[in-house]
Formats: C-alpha cells, structure tokens, sequence
C-alpha cells in the first residue's frame, strides 16, 4: 500500500480498531482465550518459526511439548505426525490464501485474526479470533514496539512479527520458559528504518515448501524491536526467553542447545 493510500485511509482505520477494540471483549473467541490465562503457570512451551533451518527431525521431538506454530507450517505435515498446540496466524494474505486449510488442520486451538471474519472464518472448529490493537502507522518501517498488552482475551499489541504475538499469548497463558526454534531472522526481502527496499536473491525464506502468491518485504528494524521489547520484559519479569535455532541471525534472545534441551526428561504440557 502507497503512503498516500494509508494517509487517506488512516481515519477509516482509527475508527474501526476503536470500534473492535470497544466490544471484541464481549465475543465469544474473547471469552474463550481468558479462560487460557495462567493455565500453564511456570511452564515450557516452544515458539516455533518456518525458517529454513527448522527440521522435521526437531518437530518430531516436540511430540508432548507445548508449542505454538503459525502460517504455512501445515506445509510440512505431510511429513510428520506432529501436531502444534495452538496455531497462529494474524498475516490476512496467509488467511485468505489458505481459509479451508486452517480451517481443517488437525490442530484443537487456531488464533486467527479478527479480520478474517469478513471473508468467511467463522468462530468454530477450533478457530478463535483474536484482535490486534494499536496505533494505526503510516510508515510502518518506523515502528518501534514499546508495550504490549497485558490481557489478550481484549487484544494483542500490534508486532511485526508473529513470533513476538505468540510470545504475548505465552505470557498471558503464564509460561515462564519460552524457546524458540526455527526463527532465522533472514529474509530475501528486508525493508530498513529509512523505508529502502533491500533484496537478496541468495537467502532462502522458508523451510516450507508451498507456493506463495506473495512475497512481503520483512521490516528487519520494527521486527528487531519487537525481540528486543520482549526481551526487556522477559528479564524483569522472570520469564526466560531462549533461542534455540540452528544457526540463522536472530542475536537478541539468549542462544540455548536444542539437542541439550532433551538430555533429562520432562515436558510441560498440562
């Protein structure tokens, strides 16, 4: 979308996201998330990315942990029997691209954005809506993450990234081990601070294999400043955020072994 497509748009929006913001608190995919919250107090999960490093001899490990996973990660299972706990998915293009498939995954909790409502999601069959709320940007390149909200039931904070949305679901569902796996932070497309468009035709974007009709341009700086929020927060909150994916350029987390992780038993699922 041009600059002055937003600028035009702008007020429309503004109106909108206080009007969801004012009465999504009373729907049904609102009362649903509350009823997560604190019920994996002190526990586990995994936040797993579709970056290129991510294997199915790692997925195949998860099997009883807690993870979350989003987007086209069902493109890889017709190679595992591995299942996300919950599956996330607020990018529109994704949704509309992919409606009947998230629809039908074998998965009992899909997030989805609200949004997706408009072009036939409905609230059932595992599907819950969420709403992300925020300041409506007309250049989105600039933003810089500096809250996030403190109950997801009313609305998620706006992130550029949908690792940083799941780590706010895992926080509100009281998590206080997060790892994340498969986030490689390299993309073909980058777009800087100052709004310039970077391409790199020798980086691979994705572990899965699907067709994209699309190609965003990922906002390397917004997104660094997601990580680095939820970094801050997760020090002085007690919650330890940890990396643990194989090579790739995502610095700001804490790097752990994914291979140590299972040298002694137990898992978190409750």
């Amino acid at each position: 979308m041009t600059g002055f497509k937003r600028v035009m748009l702008f007020p429309v929006a503004t109106a909108a996201r206080a009007f969801f913001y004012l009465f999504f608190r009373f729907s049904k995919s609102s009362k649903k998330i509350s009823g997560f919250k604190g019920k994996f107090e002190g526990g586990r999960c995994f936040v797993i990315g579709n970056g290129p490093s991510l294997t199915i001899d790692d997925l195949n490990r998860l099997k009883g942990e807690v993870t979350f996973a989003s987007n086209r990660i069902f493109d890889v299972f017709d190679k595992t029997d591995w299942r996300p706990t919950f599956y996330l998915s607020t990018d529109l293009d994704v949704i509309f691209e992919n409606a009947e498939r998230i629809r039908d995954l074998e998965t009992e909790y899909k997030f989805v954005n609200l949004l997706s409502f408009f072009k036939g999601m409905r609230a059932k069959n595992g599907v819950v809506f969420v709403f992300g709320f925020g300041r409506y940007l007309i250049r989105k390149h600039k933003f810089v993450k500096k809250s996030h909200s403190g109950d997801v039931s009313k609305y998620v904070s706006i992130s550029h990234t949908i690792t940083a949305v799941a780590i706010e679901i895992a926080v509100y569902m009281g998590f206080r081990e997060i790892i994340l796996l498969g986030v490689d932070n390299s993309y073909s497309r980058t777009v800087d601070k100052d709004g310039v468009l970077r391409e790199d035709g020798a980086v691979s974007d994705y572990r899965v294999t699907g067709e994209h009709s699309f190609k965003p341009a990922f906002l390397v700086d917004s997104t660094e400043s997601c990580y680095a929020y939820f970094r801050e927060f997760s020090e002085k909150n007690g919650i330890k955020i940890r990396n643990a994916t194989r090579g790739g350029k995502l610095e700001v987390f804490e790097r752990t072994d994914f291979d140590g992780l299972f040298e002694s038993a137990g898992g978190s699922r409750k």
